[in-house]
């Protein structure tokens, strides 16, 4: 029952968030003749690829947008990053969107500036230090 209520919540919100956004989103090349459209997959794929340089799939962010899944752990900081709104918010876990955390939006830009073996070794390094730390 949980998730159900977080899917239709995710939807609502991340809706009203994009709304609130589209005045940013018409700034964008894209955008300035046909305007940003907070119901399109297509529009906000294109919106999150001329920000962060991350190309998603259409029917994957109007799965969001449609209430219909939520984004994987790896678009959540694109996501959030985007619509300036904390996760917990959108999934309807706190009332207080107060922006997004630092380090989810940190984590949007700096996660593809780098190639995936550069982050995967990035990722091998954090885990080693952290083990040598318990040890």
């Amino acid at each position: 029952m949980k998730r159900i209520h977080s899917l239709a919540t995710f939807k609502r919100r991340f809706r009203d968030a994009l709304t609130v956004i589209k005045p940013d989103l018409n700034k964008l090349a894209p955008f300035r003749i046909d305007s940003f459209k907070p119901e399109s997959g297509k529009a906000v794929a294109t919106a999150i690829y001329e920000t962060f340089g991350v190309r998603l799939a259409d029917a994957t962010v109007q799965r969001w947008i449609n209430g219909q899944g939520l984004p994987s752990e790896d678009n959540w900081p694109l996501v959030t990053a985007l619509v300036k709104r904390s996760r917990d918010w959108l999934i309807g876990a706190s009332d207080s969107y107060g922006g997004v955390a630092s380090f989810e939006a940190a984590e949007a830009k700096h996660a593809y500036k780098v190639s995936p073996k550069e982050r995967a070794l990035e990722l091998l390094r954090e885990a080693t230090r952290i083990i040598e730390e318990e040890t």
